[in-house]
C-alpha cells in the first residue's frame, strides 16, 4: 500500500474542546441542563441589523439613480451603472447575512437549575455564568411568529460591559447593560423554562427574591478562538 498515516495532530477549535457544550467546565453533580439553543440567523439579521430596511434603501437608491441618469446616459452606461450599484447593495447585504451567520452559529445559550450560561462571541469567545440569585427580573418579547427575546436585568451591584454582550443584549441600555437571549424560535417555550428553573410557578417572569440563593458570583470568561 502506498498510503501514508498522517501523524500530525489535528488542529482543533475552542468550542470542541468544552467538556459540555456551551460550558468551559464539567457540569457539577447538583447540577442539570434544562434548556440549549442558540439565536436564528434571520432574526439577527432583521431585528439586530436590519436587513430589510436596508434592502429597502439600496434599492430605492438604485431607482432614484436610474432615474436622475435616464436621458442623460446611454443604455449601455445606464445598465453598467445600474449593475455597479447593485454589485455593491448586494455585498453589504452578504456581508450583513454572514456575519449574522457567524453570530448566531457560535452562540449557545445553555439554562440549568441553578444558572443562565450564554457563551457567546465570533472571534473572542465569551462565556457568561449568571446565577439565578443575581437576576432581578426578566422580561419576554414575543413577536406574531412566535419568535422573540428575553432579556435580563441584574440585581443591583452587578454589570456585565456592553461591548462583551453585544448583540445579545438589549438595545440603548449603556449604562445598566441587560444580557438577552435573542433570536429565540420558540420564546414562550424557553420563557416557560425559565420561569420553572428561576423557582417561580406563575408562567409570568416576574422578580424573584428569597429564593436559589447561594454564593455564586456572575464571571466572564474568555477564550480566543483559532481560526
Amino acid at each position: 500500500m502506498n498510503g501514508k498515516v498522517n501523524n500530525e495532530p489535528k488542529q482543533e477549535s475552542v468550542h470542541e474542546l468544552e467538556p459540555t457544550r456551551g460550558f468551559p467546565e464539567p457540569l457539577p453533580q447538583n447540577e442539570n441542563l434544562i434548556w440549549q439553543g442558540s439565536p436564528n440567523f434571520w432574526f439577527i439579521a432583521k431585528r439586530v441589523f436590519y436587513v430589510k430596511q436596508i434592502a429597502f434603501y439600496f434599492a430605492l437608491i438604485i431607482f432614484v439613480a436610474l432615474g436622475l441618469n435616464f436621458g442623460k446616459l446611454s443604455q449601455t452606461e445606464l445598465i453598467l451603472n445600474f449593475l455597479l450599484n447593485f454589485s455593491l447593495a448586494l455585498t453589504a447585504m452578504l456581508l450583513i447575512l454572514g456575519l449574522s451567520f457567524l453570530i448566531s452559529s457560535t452562540a449557545v445559550y445553555s439554562l440549568t437549575n441553578k444558572r443562565l450560561v450564554m457563551r457567546i462571541g465570533v472571534v473572542l469567545t465569551v462565556t457568561l455564568n449568571i446565577p439565578f440569585n443575581k437576576i432581578e427580573s426578566a422580561e419576554l418579547k414575543k413577536y406574531p411568529d412566535g419568535s422573540g427575546d428575553i432579556s435580563i436585568k441584574l440585581a443591583s451591584g452587578n454589570k456585565i460591559a456592553y461591548p462583551h454582550l453585544w448583540p445579545h443584549c438589549r438595545s440603548w441600555f449603556f449604562s445598566d447593560p441587560r444580557p438577552r437571549l435573542t433570536g429565540l424560535k420558540k420564546v414562550e417555550n424557553v420563557a416557560n423554562h425559565f420561569a420553572k428553573s428561576w423557582g417561580l410557578e406563575a408562567k409570568e417572569i416576574k422578580t424573584n427574591e428569597g429564593k436559589n440563593k447561594s454564593n455564586n458570583d456572575i464571571f466572564v470568561n474568555t477564550k480566543e478562538i483559532a481560526l
